[in-house]
């Protein structure tokens, strides 16, 4: 196994058997790390402060979007998505099952032979992963990804017979919420406004307000 350091507290490891990052997974659980795995390669990544609270804003907007409209939704945060089969694993910044919400609720294990992947994934993208973690979602079936970087947020959507993402001018999951809405809103972070502040003016306008 080598090394490589990367900028931005990354780690890029080469040689990685499957049983060692599912080792890894048990013994880092709880230490704010992101593991991403890709047939033997790893990279371990900590993720910035800015990192964090983009994607928790980006998070909560979707959370305060779904209650006030009454969509049901269940999270699983960073929760790790993984298969044996394809030796591809990854952690989400966040996650949630709205199309299968009923399904999801109240389970604590998941096949993903025979389970549905969650149905929307948010990723922040502060530096560029090593690793193509965008084709590892995909190769997961993870029918839509939210990518923020670069001060905007885009939309991408699976094409299952290609197996690649398609960015989108809306959301399958929640079709009335839009890019430029959550970027209009993320952006309020850099005027000094808390989360709260932002999520007040966010729940205004998901009720029709100006």
């Amino acid at each position: 196994m080598t090394t490589a350091a990367l900028p931005q507290e990354r780690v890029l490891l080469r040689g990685v058997s499957w049983e060692t990052y599912e080792s890894l997974l048990r013994e880092l659980d709880g230490q704010q790390l992101r593991l991403t795995y890709d047939r033997g390669w790893l990279e371990i990544m900590s993720p910035s402060l800015r990192h964090g609270n983009i994607g928790k804003l980006v998070a909560r907007m979707v959370e305060t979007y779904t209650l006030e409209k009454r969509i049901p939704i269940v999270g699983f945060g960073n929760a790790t998505w993984k298969s044996a089969t394809l030796q591809k694993g990854a952690e989400a910044d966040e996650c949630y099952y709205v199309e299968h919400a009923s399904w999801a609720a109240g389970r604590e294990e998941f096949d993903p032979d025979v389970d549905p992947p969650p149905d929307l994934v948010i990723e922040v993208d502060i530096t560029s992963s090593s690793l193509n973690k965008q084709q590892i979602y995909a190769d997961l079936g993870v029918p839509e990804l939210w990518r923020h970087e670069d001060e905007r947020l885009k939309i991408l959507l699976l094409d299952k017979a290609t197996k690649t993402y398609v960015e989108s001018p809306g959301s399958l999951a929640l079709p009335e919420l839009l890019p430029e809405v959550i970027d209009r809103y993320v952006a309020m972070r850099t005027s000094g406004a808390t989360d709260t502040a932002i999520l007040l003016q966010f729940a205004q306008w998901v009720r029709g307000g100006p």
